[in-house]
C-alpha cells in the first residue's frame, strides 16, 4: 500500500512539474508577445498568470487533500495491525490455558486407572491392547510393557476366542457407548500361567478422529464364586444337620431358621423370620436371654448350656444350645 502511495505521489510531482515548464514556455511567449503588442500583451499576460495561479491552488489543494487521505489510510492500517496482534495474543494465550488444562485432566484420568481396583484395558479396532492399566497387570500376571500391542485374545482361553472378536465387532457397529459383556455368557480370563478364572466385563467405545477406541473394565470373580460355593456348602450343612441351627441378630430379631428347627419348635420358617425370639423363650426367662444377647453383642463366647424353650403348641421342652 505504501509502495503504491509513494508511486502516486512522484506521479504528480512529475505532473507539477510539467505543468510548471509549461506554464514558464507560455510565459516566455507572452513576454515576446508584449514587446509586440504592449498594450494587448499586458493584458493576456495578466490573464495567463490568473489562470496559472488558480491552477497553482487547485493542484496544491488535491495534494493537501491526498496528503490527508494517505495520513487516514495509514492510521487505520496501524489500527488493523494493532488489533489483529491483540486477536492473535488473545488465541496463544487460549490455546496454552487449553493445553494446560488437558494436561491436568490427562494426569488426573491416569492417575484414577492406575488406581483402580478393577482391571482396565483399551484395544483399538484391530483388537490389539493401547492400555494396560496396573490392577490388569495383577489380574493376569502380565507387565503392560508386554501387553501393549498385544491381541486382546492373549489374554482369553483359545475356546472363547472367536466369540469374544466377534462380539467386538458387533458391538462396534451398534453405535451403542456401553454395555455389560457378562448377561449371556460367563467369561473366562486366562492368565500368563495357563490358569483360567472367571470374570466379568462391561465395554465402552468412543471415536478418536477416524478410529475407534474400545475399553473393557474387568473384575476377577474368583473370590466371590469362591465365597458363594462357601456359603452353599455352609446352607447345606446347616440345612442337612439334625440339630436346630437358628440365627439372629443382637436385637434378637431370627434371621435363619433351618428345617431341623421347623421340627423342633413346630413354626415353619416364613412364620418366625423377622420376628423376635422371644416366641421360644418363656416369659420368666426372656431376662437372661437378653443379658445373653448382650454378652454375645461385648464379643464374648457363650458357653454351652441347658434351659427350657417353647414349642409353638404351648408345650416347654428342655433344650441344649
Amino acid at each position: 500500500t505504501m509502495d503504491s502511495v509513494r508511486a502516486i505521489v512522484a506521479q504528480m510531482q512529475a505532473d507539477e512539474a510539467s505543468l510548471f515548464k509549461k506554464r514558464t514556455e507560455k510565459t516566455q511567449e507572452s513576454r515576446r508577445s508584449a514587446n509586440i503588442l504592449v498594450a494587448t500583451g499586458a493584458l493576456t499576460g495578466i490573464c495567463f498568470l490568473a489562470l496559472a495561479s488558480g491552477s497553482v491552488v487547485r493542484e496544491i489543494k488535491i495534494s493537501s487533500r491526498t496528503s490527508r487521505q494517505l495520513n487516514v489510510m495509514n492510521a487505520e492500517l496501524e489500527q488493523r495491525i494493532e488489533q489483529r496482534t491483540r486477536s492473535l495474543q488473545l488465541e496463544v494465550r487460549e490455546r496454552r490455558h487449553m493445553e494446560e488444562v488437558v494436561r491436568e485432566s490427562e494426569s488426573r484420568l491416569s492417575g484414577i486407572i492406575d488406581s483402580a481396583m478393577d482391571a482396565i484395558i483399551t484395544l483399538d479396532e484391530e483388537q490389539r491392547v493401547v492400555l494396560f492399566n496396573g490392577a490388569a497387570e495383577k489380574m493376569f500376571h502380565y507387565p503392560a510393557a508386554q501387553a501393549m500391542g498385544q491381541p486382546v485374545t492373549r489374554f482369553i482361553p483359545e475356546r472363547f476366542r472367536k466369540l469374544h472378536g466377534e462380539h467386538i465387532r458387533t458391538f462396534g457397529k451398534t453405535g451403542v457407548t456401553s454395555r455389560s459383556m457378562g448377561s449371556l455368557d460367563r467369561l473366562v480370563g486366562l492368565r500368563t500361567n495357563g490358569e483360567e478364572f472367571p470374570i466379568e466385563a462391561s465395554i465402552s467405545q468412543i471415536g478418536a478422529g477416524h478410529k475407534k477406541l474400545f475399553t473393557v473394565i474387568l473384575r476377577d470373580l474368583s473370590d466371590r464364586e469362591r465365597s458363594e460355593t462357601a456359603r452353599l456348602r455352609l446352607a447345606g450343612f446347616v440345612e442337612s444337620t439334625d440339630n436346630a441351627v437358628i440365627s439372629k441378630d443382637l436385637n434378637g430379631m431370627i434371621t435363619g431358621w433351618n428345617q431341623a428347627a421347623e421340627r423342633l419348635y413346630g413354626y415353619r420358617q416364613e412364620e418366625v423370620l423377622n420376628h423376635h425370639g422371644d416366641l421360644m423363650v418363656p416369659p420368666d426367662l426372656r431376662e437372661q436371654e437378653r443379658e445373653l444377647l448382650s454378652q454375645v453383642a461385648k464379643g464374648k463366647l457363650v458357653r454351652r448350656d441347658q434351659t427350657i424353650r417353647l414349642r409353638k403348641d404351648g408345650s416347654l421342652i428342655h433344650v441344649s444350645w
